[in-house]
């Protein structure tokens, strides 16, 4: 009995001290896929680092937005943040698509591991931008005999 309370008392000890990942998501790329989605790629935290069970990844992307200060002499221009939107994915996911964008538009995003005990080291920012439509037309012909 008083083994497991004793082992109890540890084991709660060193779940309460479990670490976080303490390196974000490997080699991660970003790639348009057309003018409205995105393809985000990375590999697995090292599981030496991961420093627990890992839970999964969360991507946060959002729109980069661009504006000018008029009124003053010099033309200011500042990044906005516009809806920042977070994907919650499997320990397993290496990918994610992005539908529905807006069209010729730069977006940031940024991917972390986490852990029962939280998030660990988040990746740099990086920024990518969806196509511009093609002003190309194409037709289908068919050839007769």
């Amino acid at each position: 009995m008083l083994i497991n309370l004793i082992l109890s008392v540890l084991l709660s000890f060193f779940s309460f001290y479990t670490p976080v990942p303490s390196r974000a998501p490997v080699n991660i790329t970003s790639t348009n896929t057309s003018s409205t989605s995105l393809l985000i790629t990375w590999g697995h935290i090292p599981k030496k680092l991961v420093n627990g069970i890992l839970l999964g990844y969360r991507l946060f992307y959002h729109q980069l937005v661009r504006q000018e200060d008029i009124g003053s002499r010099r033309r200011k221009r500042a990044i906005d943040i516009v809806n920042e939107t977070m994907e919650t994915l499997p320990p397993n996911a290496t990918f994610l698509r992005i539908f529905n964008l807006t069209k010729f538009t730069n977006y940031s995003f940024r991917i972390v591991g986490f852990t029962s005990k939280g998030e660990g080291k988040m990746s740099q920012t990086f920024n990518v931008s969806t196509d511009e439509d093609s002003k190309l037309m194409f037709h289908t012909c068919r050839a007769t005999a």
